[in-house]
């Protein structure tokens, strides 16, 4: 099964351009900023979906640039092999490519892999819009053809962008601030379950094994690491996972909680991913 008995992986080959890259509408590669060049790849298996998945790409031009040149490139290869396996052993199951400087959108995306289906299941057409007022953005779906797990979020409640939302956010973001800024790390365990056991399972791994990672325990007892200010006006707001998933970032797309050296020699940062359900919010990633 996709996300029960092998890892899927997302690899990111980009230059040129500022870009976005998602699996279900939740960001993996993602730099909308500066537009730096990058080759990566990360494991998915918490954002993959039993039955179709979307995997999309927002490419726009370079800081400064009022288009996309034909060096502008973006190429996401969604990848699987059994945990079992070492990562050499990765079986390419799609790769969407989008490329500036062509004349049409469907030029764009002219290099992806054609649909088709596979051991692993189905791959859909690669399709491509223009992004007003000067981007691209492509998308196709990979069908498994094996369960996946059903993560909690992605049967949620929608959750409203919203200056509600915003507010809500806001207090439960200065609440966990406060707690780590005490130098308390008791309410982690069960403020951070639901994250801990999925994954646990994304990853192979025991719960407990998960939770005593988790490097907020350490950074909030450490007398070499200062907590940052939240910084609550300059935040944004972001309502992702086809609406199902919500957080506050800073105004770099970093995320909010961030511990940094006294020292100056760096940061930490925490990401904090939430889900409703009903009157509850979640912390889920």
């Amino acid at each position: 099964m996709p996300t029960r008995d092998h890892i899927v992986t997302l690899r990111l080959s980009a230059g040129g351009c500022r870009y976005d890259v998602r699996v279900n509408d939740v960001p993996v590669f993602q730099d909308l900023e500066h537009g730096h060049p990058m080759t990566a790849s990360m494991l998915v298996n918490e954002s993959i979906a039993p039955g179709a998945n979307a995997l999309s790409i927002r490419m726009l031009p370079p800081p400064g640039e009022s288009a996309l040149v034909e060096d502008s490139r973006v190429e996401a290869v969604l990848t699987i092999r059994p945990h079992t396996r070492p990562k050499g052993d990765d079986v390419a199951l799609t790769t969407l490519s989008l490329r500036g400087g062509r004349p049409r959108p469907e030029d764009a995306v002219a290099d992806s892999t054609p649909p088709g289906g596979t051991s692993w299941g189905s791959v859909g057409a690669a399709d491509a819009a223009p992004l007003p007022p000067a981007g691209l953005a492509a998308r196709r779906t990979v069908s498994f053809a094996l369960p996946a797990h059903a993560w909690r979020w992605l049967s949620s409640d929608r959750i409203p962008d919203d200056d509600a939302t915003r507010r809500e956010l806001e207090r439960r973001y200065s609440r966990i601030r406060d707690l780590l800024a005490e130098g308390r790390t008791d309410w982690i365990p069960t403020t951070m379950r639901e994250r801990h056991q999925e994954m646990a399972l994304a990853l192979f791994e025991a719960p407990e094994a998960v939770e005593a990672a988790n490097g907020l325990f350490a950074a909030a007892r450490d007398p070499g690491l200062s907590l940052h200010p939240l910084e609550l006006p300059d935040a944004e707001m972001q309502v992702f996972g086809d609406g199902r998933l919500a957080r506050l970032v800073r105004w770099d797309g970093r995320p909010l909680i961030v511990f940094v050296a006294r020292d100056g020699s760096g940061a930490d940062y925490f990401p904090i991913t939430f889900r409703r359900q009903g009157a509850d919010w979640i912390l889920c990633r």
